[in-house]
């Protein structure tokens, strides 16, 4: 009926050896067209869901045309519901699928059988939670160890594994340094402790060695001031002992969020970005920033320093916080002003810069920690 025509079939084009997924995803990618045949057998199964969620997605990405075919009345996914189905009562319904089928996917973006998806449809569309691989045994003042592995949520977006890989690198760099403290700060503490026990010692001499019959004053003066002197000390000691043990675990959640800047300057080539939600959990979300990337540039131009520069500046310190953000969408602020955003769902990533700047903070968006980082305006 239709020459040339091929269509995937699974017992005869899933590889062997690769999981459901990854086969589903090529066969996606290597298509032209995706039928989607609606029934209450294929709303009831997790299978063919998914793979209508992968193809509205992959229709976003890649400009791809979906055909659901309503084959039996059935409730229609949500994530369907904006495309024009083919019911198969139709007296015309065999010559609208040949003409759809053969019809070249550059003629079809104005069609109105099958309009095609806006890719803002999944911008803003969390992707995957990634705990950390030892999120048991990791102490609050270090950072989980993320897998460097491509995962198959992630493989219909970002093709080139290289790139991921390099991005979570970055992070696992940062938190497995397991002190956050330097080694001036170290031996300090440690002069302080010896310098503690030596002013104890002394007072313990001091009082051993005075005759109570004598009535030396001055020895006791002494003694008292060095039994003073060593409580001092060691309240230093154990100020620095919580320092590193507790303030540390938001140093290094801090630092871990900067290394997720530094992440998202490759992954956002995909449209992609990770937040740091905590130290064992990143959050990744397929967001598109084309719309304040030209805000930038419209801004700052060609001026000192560059409007290129000033965006990865931006998504240094504030694009882990602002993926967390979107990941769970809420803000803790309203996005809406006199100037509309970027994103129709919420702040766009020039709103949320703009606020924190204006406040002169980085908002936590974790219950985790719920104050605010100081953001030095300098």
């Amino acid at each position: 009926m239709i020459p040339n025509l091929k269509a995937c079939y699974h017992e005869r084009d899933f590889i062997p050896g690769k999981t459901i997924i990854e086969n589903m995803v090529e066969s996606i990618q290597g298509s032209q067209k995706i039928v989607l045949v609606l029934s209450p057998d294929f709303v009831q199964s997790r299978w063919c869901l998914l793979e209508a969620n992968l193809s509205v997605f992959q229709d976003c990405l890649g400009r791809k045309p979906v055909i659901p075919i309503m084959l039996v009345p059935c409730f229609v996914p949500l994530h369907l519901t904006h495309l024009t189905y083919l019911d198969t009562n139709d007296v015309h319904f065999l010559d609208k699928v040949i003409k759809v089928i053969c019809t070249p996917n550059h003629k079809m973006r104005n069609a109105t059988m099958v309009p095609y998806s806006p890719p803002s449809l999944y911008n803003g569309k969390s992707l995957l939670t990634l705990p950390a691989v030892d999120d048991q045994v990791v102490p609050k003042w270090r950072g989980g160890t993320f897998s460097e592995a491509l995962p198959d949520q992630l493989s219909i977006v970002c093709e080139d594994t290289e790139v991921y890989r390099k991005a979570i690198q970055m992070i696992n760099e940062v938190s497995s340094r397991v002190s956050p403290c330097t080694s001036i700060s170290v031996l300090s503490g440690i002069a302080v402790s010896l310098l503690g026990s030596l002013f104890l010692l002394v007072g313990i001499l001091l009082f051993v060695g005075f005759d109570q019959d004598s009535g030396d004053s001055y020895a006791t003066f002494l003694g008292c001031i060095m039994i003073f002197a060593t409580l001092c000390t060691f309240s230093v000691s154990f100020n620095c002992v919580y320092n590193y043990k507790i303030k540390s675990a938001d140093e290094k959640l801090l630092e871990m969020s900067h290394a997720a800047g530094e992440a998202n300057s490759l992954l956002i080539k995909n449209s992609l970005l990770v937040g740091c939600d905590s130290q064992l959990k990143l959050q990744l979300v397929y967001i598109s920033l084309e719309g304040c990337r030209s805000h930038f540039t419209e801004t700052f131009g060609e001026g000192e320093p560059s409007a290129e520069e000033m965006f990865q500046r931006a998504l240094h310190y504030f694009s882990s916080d602002y993926a967390c953000c979107v990941a769970k969408k809420h803000f803790q602020f309203s996005g809406l002003g006199t100037t509309p955003g970027h994103w129709d769902k919420g702040p766009c990533f020039c709103q949320f810069v703009y606020h924190c700047m204006e406040k002169g903070s980085w908002h936590w968006n974790s219950d985790y920690h719920p104050d605010k980082r100081e953001l030095s305006l300098d």
